[in-house]
């Protein structure tokens, strides 16, 4: 009885040296596929968006270049997992995978063509196969590498009202406009070296005197004064015969 206890005791420890050994060897072992960093295929390092294969899908996104990749072959649960790529022109750019599982797709946009000149992917996955450039889209109508039409200026033409970027035609009441005719200051009035009138002396008026109204004064005196002498003189008369 003792020996089938001695037995079990020793069976009960070597099983939970094994456990324990199971369970450090998974904790070292999960760090190691938990964060796998994938490179980019090394025959897409220096794609030109300009050449390399074009479709229709962008994603969704609005940017005037999208760059369409793949990461294939990795365990069914593994989650989203992050690309980071750098652009010629764009510089570095990081996005998150829009699914997880096996196969997971990315998508890039940059402002016009562009040269890609590295990448890498890290996915938390046990296995993996390639990180690819599946395609690039862009408007073929037009050309990525121009802005997109900005309303006018007002800055690059006239603005009414405002006199300093040209003719903004005549303003009543300004007189920097045109002439007014009430300032001789401007210019021709109208008539050439007008004078105002003022009289002058002719040579028929020469000696004469101006009326004051004094002679009439002395007419009527001297007829009063021979008014009365003749009546003196008639009482005189009469009275001598």
């Amino acid at each position: 009885m003792a020996r089938k206890n001695r037995f079990a005791r020793g069976f009960a420890k070597r099983a939970l040296a094994v456990v324990l050994g199971v369970a450090v060897a998974a904790a070292f072992a999960v760090p190691a596929w938990a964060l796998l960093t994938v490179p980019l295929h090394g025959a897409h390092v220096g794609a030109s968006s300009q050449t390399f294969s074009w479709e229709s899908g962008n994603g969704g996104l609005s940017d005037p270049v999208v760059w369409h990749f793949v990461l294939n072959g990795m365990d069914r649960s593994t989650p989203e997992a992050q690309l980071t790529v750098t652009f010629q022109n764009a510089g570095t750019k990081t996005v998150t995978a829009r699914n997880d599982g096996q196969t997971q797709h990315f998508y890039v946009g940059t402002p016009g063509h562009d040269v890609l000149t590295a990448g890498f992917a890290v996915a938390a996955t046990s296995k993996v196969n390639n990180l690819v450039l599946s395609h690039v889209w862009y408007d073929r109508d037009r050309d990525p590498g121009e802005d997109p039409e900005e309303p006018e200026d007002p800055g690059d033409g006239e603005e009414p009202g405002d006199p300093g970027d040209g003719d903004t035609g005549e303003e009543p009441g300004d007189p920097g406009d045109g002439e007014e005719p009430t300032d001789p200051g401007d210019g021709d009035t109208g008539e050439e070296d007008f004078l105002p009138f003022t009289d002058q002396p002719t040579d028929e008026a020469e000696g004469f005197l101006p009326y004051t109204g004094g002679e009439i004064l002395a007419l009527l005196t001297a007829a009063g004064t021979a008014a009365l002498s003749g009546a003196a003189l008639r009482r005189r008369n009469k009275s001598a015969r």
